[in-house]
């Protein structure tokens, strides 16, 4: 939101800067060049404010371990508060519905024993925690390098670092156990498609908004 009004703002700023100019007397291009020039002091303020904002985070001093790094191992907690919080929800459907809303261990046993039910079962509550759990991870660190006034090369990173990670993380409920670590081959091909996704949107939003700027200054 910080930098969208950043943006916007120099572009306003831009063009009551043109308009002025074109009020005395010059013409159009004259009149953007010498709004560029006036709002160059600007751009650099700008500029310095950000650096300062990155060095004042632990995010943005070490972007490297942040958005390169901790990702590789994010999933796997994901997924576990994920599981956490589908547990707590169940409870509170047994506490409120009564005990057929919930999932205890005598149901689990019953669903354990008998593996087509079980399949029937599990089989979505996996799928859904691990879509939640990539969706989870890549919104914190996007929401983590936004924060922290990175650039759009440390976004696309860290969606790329969750994209490769939905592939080597396993995490299953499987009959008596539960398993999350990494392996080969995966089987959350799947999964690798919503970073990707974020990171597309996350491209186009900076287009979008170096459109917005003055006439060179969308770098």
């Amino acid at each position: 939101m910080w930098m969208r009004e950043t943006v916007r703002e120099f572009a306003d700023h831009y063009e009551d800067l043109k308009q002025a100019a074109m009020e005395e007397g010059l013409q159009e291009r004259d009149a953007e060049a010498r709004a560029q020039m006036r709002l160059g002091d600007s751009i650099l303020l700008a500029e310095q404010t950000v650096a300062v904002l990155r060095r004042s985070t632990w995010w943005g001093r070490h972007p490297v371990i942040g958005f390169f790094i901790l990702p590789l191992f994010a999933l796997a907690p994901a997924w576990a508060a994920c599981g956490a919080v589908l547990a707590g929800i169940c409870w509170l459907l047994g506490q409120i519905c009564g005990p057929g809303y919930s999932v205890d261990r005598q149901t689990a046993h019953a669903l354990a024993s008998d593996p087509n039910a079980f399949q029937s079962f599990a089989g979505p509550v996996n799928n859904g925690l691990m879509f939640s759990a990539t969706v989870l991870v890549t919104l914190t660190f996007l929401w983590l390098a936004r924060r922290s006034a990175l650039g759009l090369k440390w976004k696309l990173i860290a969606c790329a670092v969750c994209s490769f990670n939905s592939i080597i993380t396993y995490a299953s409920i499987d009959p008596g156990s539960v398993l999350i670590g990494y392996g080969w081959p995966s089987q959350n091909w799947i999964y690798t498609v919503i970073p990707l996704l974020a990171a597309i949107s996350v491209y186009f939003q900076q287009r979008k908004m170096e459109n917005c700027l003055p006439p060179g200054f969308e770098n």
